[in-house]
C-alpha cells in the first residue's frame, strides 16, 4: 500500500507545472539554440555565412543596361580606379542625378582590387549584405536580449527575395553600402543609450553621416532612432503603448527620458538629415521635374498608397519582382483606390489597438511607414511606381515586428518549441528558393527585360532595354519588334514620351545600320515632327542625316 501511494504521488508530480527556477528537460535543438544564445558572435557569423553562401551565385552575373553603365561600366570616374584624382571627384561630381561619394569611392576601389568586370562588384555587394545582417541581429540582440527571435529577424530579413534587386544589381550599391552604415549606427545608438557620452553620440552621427553620403534616404533616421526609444529600448514611455520586456526577464539598462529630452537629444541629427534633404533636392531637380505631369493629388499620393500596399502584400508573396513597376496612380480606380486606403487605415489601427500589450506591433508598422516615406513618390524622381529595393530598410520594422508577434501567439498558444525551429527552417528555405530563382532572373539584361515581359509583355520600358541590349549584342533584326512594342505601349505622359522618342530614334538607327535607309528615314521624320528638341532624336539625326529641307 505505501508503495502505491508512493507511485500515486510520483505522477502527480510529473504532471505538475515546472516552476521559474526548475531546468526542464530539453529536445537536442532547444539545447543547441540555448548554447548558441550566450555567444553572439557565432550566431552573427553564422547569419553572415548563411547569407553569404545564398548570393554568391550574384558573383556570376554581368552588367545589366539597367543604370550599371552609368555607374559602373561606361563610367570613367570608376573605370579609372581609385586615385588620389578620383577620390576628389568622388566628393564633387555628380552621377546620374546623384551625389554619393561614398558609393563611388567604393566602385572605384573594385575596380582596383579586381578590374572592371562584374565579379568584383558583385563580390563587394554580397558581403556588404552579408555583414549587414549579421549586424543586424548583434543589434536586435543587444536592444532586445531576445536571442532567438533576433536570429529569426535579421535571417528573413536577409534572405527575403525582395533583397535581390538591392544586393545582385551593381547600381544598387548605395543601398546595401548605406544599410551597412544604419547597422553601425543601431550598433552606436544601443551604446550609446546604454552610457550617454559625447564620444558615443559623435560615433552614432559618423555612422549616419556614413550611410547619407552613399545613399540620401537614411535622413529618416533621427526619426527611425525615436522610435527605438518607444520599443524595444524603452527610453520614453508613450500612452497607451506597452513597456518592452527584454528576453530572459531582464530589467532593460537604459535611463528613462521625456519626449521632449529625446527629441533634444537628436537635434544635431535633425540638421544633418535636413542638410542632405536639401543637397538631394538640387541634385535631383532634373529627375524631380517629371513629377509636373504626375498631380500630387491625382497621381503621386493614389501611387503612394497603391505602393504601401504593394510592399506589405510582396512582403507575404514575393512574386512578380521586377526592376520597372510603372507609375499607376492616375490610373486607379476611385473604388480600388479607397480599399488600399482603408487597408492601410485598418492595419494602423489593428497595431495601435494592440499597442498596449503587442507594443512591438505598432513599432513595426511605424518604422515602415516611416522609412518607405522618401520611397512613397511624394516627391518623385524617375518613372517608376515602386521599387523591389524601396523595401530594403523598410522591411527592417516589420519582419521584426511580425517575429515577434509570433514568439507572442506561440508563447499563448504554448506551441513546442520543435515547431517553431521546423516551421522558422521551412519558411527560410522557401524563401531562399524564391531568392535563387530572383538572382537567376538578374543574370543578365536578357534575361532580366524577357522575364519582366512574362509578367508585363506591355511594359514599355523593358522592350526598351531588351532592344538596346539586342542591339549591343549585334541582334538587329530581333530589337526591331521590340523597339516597335515600346512605342506602341509607352503612355503618354512625361516618361512615356521620353521611352517612346528613344525608341523612334534608336529604330531609325537600327534600319539605318541594316540598310533600309529608306524606312530609317521615315521614322527619323515621324520623330523629328512629334519633337525634335529631344536628346535621342538629336542623336539618331547625327547618325542617319538630316532631312533634305535641312540640307541632307
Amino acid at each position: 500500500m505505501p508503495r502505491r501511494r508512493a507511485d500515486q504521488t510520483s505522477k502527480r508530480r510529473s504532471k505538475a507545472p515546472i516552476s521559474a527556477g526548475a531546468t526542464p528537460k530539453t529536445g537536442v535543438l532547444q539545447r543547441f539554440a540555448a548554447g548558441l544564445a550566450g555567444r553572439p558572435g557565432l550566431v552573427a557569423a553564422t547569419i553572415g555565412l548563411v547569407t553569404l553562401a545564398l548570393f554568391l551565385p550574384a558573383v556570376w552575373c554581368g552588367f545589366v543596361n539597367w543604370d550599371d553603365g552609368r555607374y559602373v561600366y561606361d563610367n570613367p570616374l570608376v573605370l579609372g580606379g581609385l586615385s588620389a584624382a578620383a577620390a576628389r571627384h568622388a566628393f564633387t561630381d555628380v552621377v546620374f542625378s546623384n551625389w554619393a561619394p561614398l558609393t563611388i569611392l567604393s566602385y572605384q576601389l573594385d575596380a582596383t582590387l579586381f578590374g572592371t568586370g562584374p565579379a568584383g562588384f558583385h563580390a563587394t555587394n554580397v558581403l556588404v549584405h552579408a555583414v549587414s545582417a549579421s549586424l543586424l541581429y548583434l543589434a536586435l540582440v543587444r536592444m532586445t536580449g531576445a536571442a532567438g527571435p533576433s536570429a529569426v529577424a535579421a535571417l528573413l530579413f536577409a534572405l527575403h527575395p525582395l533583397r535581390v534587386e538591392s544586393v545582385v544589381w551593381i547600381a544598387e550599391r548605395k543601398d546595401v553600402l548605406s544599410v551597412l552604415f544604419l547597422m553601425l549606427a543601431l550598433l552606436a545608438y544601443e551604446r550609446y543609450c546604454r552610457s550617454p557620452g559625447i564620444g558615443r553620440y559623435a560615433s552614432v552621427a559618423a555612422a549616419m553621416l556614413g550611410s547619407l553620403l552613399c545613399k540620401s534616404t537614411l535622413v529618416t533616421l533621427p526619426a527611425l532612432l525615436l522610435l527605438l526609444d518607444v520599443w524595444p529600448l524603452g527610453r520614453v514611455a508613450v500612452p497607451g503603448v506597452g513597456r518592452p520586456l527584454r528576453g530572459g526577464g531582464s530589467p532593460a539598462p537604459y535611463a528613462a527620458l521625456s519626449w521632449r529630452q529625446a527629441v533634444l537629444e537628436k537635434i544635431p541629427l535633425f540638421v544633418l538629415s535636413i542638410v542632405f534633404a536639401a543637397i538631394t533636392l538640387g541634385v535631383q531637380a532634373g529627375a524631380i521635374q517629371g513629377e509636373e505631369a504626375m498631380p500630387l493629388l491625382a497621381a503621386r499620393i493614389p501611387n503612394a498608397i497603391y505602393a504601401g500596399n504593394w510592399y506589405l502584400w510582396k512582403t507575404i508573396w514575393p512574386t512578380g519582382l521586377c526592376p520597372f513597376h510603372r507609375h499607376v496612380g492616375a490610373d486607379l480606380p476611385l473604388g480600388l483606390l479607397a480599399a488600399l486606403a482603408a487597408n492601410l487605415v485598418a492595419l494602423a489601427a489593428v497595431g495601435w489597438k494592440l499597442a498596449r500589450p503587442l507594443p512591438f506591433l505598432a513599432w513595426g508598422l511605424a518604422w515602415f511607414a516611416v522609412a518607405a516615406l522618401p520611397m512613397l513618390g511624394i516627391v518623385q524622381a524617375g518613372f517608376q511606381g515602386c521599387g523591389d529595393r524601396f523595401t530594403y530598410v523598410p522591411h527592417i520594422g516589420l519582419v521584426t515586428a511580425a517575429v515577434w508577434a509570433v514568439a507572442a501567439l506561440a508563447r499563448r498558444l504554448r506551441l513546442p518549441g520543435a515547431w517553431l525551429t521546423a516551421a522558422t527552417a521551412l519558411l527560410c528555405v522557401a524563401l531562399s528558393v524564391g531568392t535563387l530563382r530572383q538572382i537567376r532572373i538578374w543574370s543578365n539584361s536578357e534575361t532580366l527585360w524577357t522575364s519582366m515581359l512574362r509578367q508585363d509583355p506591355a511594359n514599355f520600358m523593358a522592350h526598351l532595354k531588351l532592344a538596346n541590349y539586342l542591339v549591343a549584342a549585334g541582334r538587329l533584326r530581333e530589337a526591331e519588334p521590340h523597339y516597335r512594342a515600346a512605342v506602341e505601349h509607352a503612355p503618354n505622359d512625361r516618361p512615356g514620351h521620353v521611352c517612346r522618342m528613344t525608341a523612334l530614334a534608336n529604330l531609325a538607327c537600327l534600319y539605318f545600320d541594316l540598310g533600309d535607309r529608306e524606312r530609317a528615314w521615315v521614322i527619323r521624320d515621324r520623330a523629328l515632327a512629334i519633337d525634335a528638341d529631344d536628346v535621342a532624336v538629336r542623336r539618331m539625326v547625327e547618325h542617319v542625316g538630316a532631312p533634305a529641307s535641312a540640307g541632307d
